[in-house]
């Protein structure tokens, strides 16, 4: 009898084991599924990049030709790069590797990032240069900017690693009311833009230079909403990374006065 329960035993603690070496099969749907909102699966991403199994899940996904959902690729390469598993970061590097700065060499992982001190005055200048990521053309600080992307004036309320995030991985970090659509017209013109408004009559867009095109509704062949941000996701590749903690640093103290 007691043979009998220390084998059961065993094979329990076998089944446990061969189970928690299992990537959670509902974390891999919501990666894969392209309707859910972005920041549930931006934290199904987050989820699976904490354990072997998840990581090394998502990295096989990435070896396989168009399976891995490329809208989730750099929020994977940014959670892989936290990874404290050496061969995760040796395979994540090779299929989802973490971006390439302005002169070429990989970004530091965001926990590394956020112990680096900026300057607010350099970031400010950045921030307002049309040179470099150009943050003046989508957003507002201080009087200056468009206003097209979400209001920041209080963005700094926000913790560094949510800003790195933001900039790095800009398609996971979609707010509610800023999902970019394409409309496609029946003569064949394409309008991409921030949805405003859509009636029975109309549909509303914002377009990259913040103007306001209203398109009737008889006209549209196609109205898309799109995976990614209208923010583009390499801007890292216009910084240093020098650059990028002093922007964040000015970002950092854009807070409630």
């Amino acid at each position: 009898m007691k043979l009998i329960t220390l084998i059961l035993l065993v094979f329990c603690v076998a089944a446990l084991d061969a189970k928690s070496a299992e990537a959670d099969p509902e974390m891999l749907k919501t990666l894969r599924d392209d309707s859910a909102d972005m920041q549930e699966r931006d934290a199904a991403v987050k989820y699976l990049a904490k354990s072997r199994a998840g990581a090394m899940a998502m990295i096989e996904m990435a070896q396989k030709k168009d399976e891995f959902p490329d809208e989730m690729r750099s929020s994977a390469a940014l959670a892989l790069g936290e990874s404290d598993d050496a061969d995760v970061l040796k395979l994540a590097e090779k299929f989802i590797p973490l971006p390439k700065m302005k002169d070429g060499t990989r970004i530091p992982p965001i926990s590394k990032l956020v112990e680096m001190k900026g300057d607010i005055a350099a970031g400010r200048a950045i921030f307002r240069s049309s040179k470099g990521p150009n943050c003046m053309n989508c957003h507002q600080l201080e009087g200056l900017g468009r206003e097209i992307g979400p209001p920041i004036s209080t963005i700094g309320e926000k913790p560094k690693e949510v800003l790195y995030e933001t900039i790095l991985a800009p398609s996971a970090s979609i707010q509610h009311g800023f999902e970019a659509y394409t409309v496609r017209k029946k003569d064949g013109t394409v309008i991409t833009g921030l949805k405003v408004e859509e009636t029975d009559e109309k549909f509303t867009i914002k377009n990259s230079d913040g103007d306001l095109v209203d398109i009737p509704a008889a006209e549209i062949k196609k109205t898309i909403k799109e995976k990614k941000s209208l923010m583009p996701e390499k801007l890292i590749e216009t910084m240093t990374t020098k650059d990028l903690v002093d922007l964040v640093e000015y970002l950092s103290d854009q807070k409630v006065k």
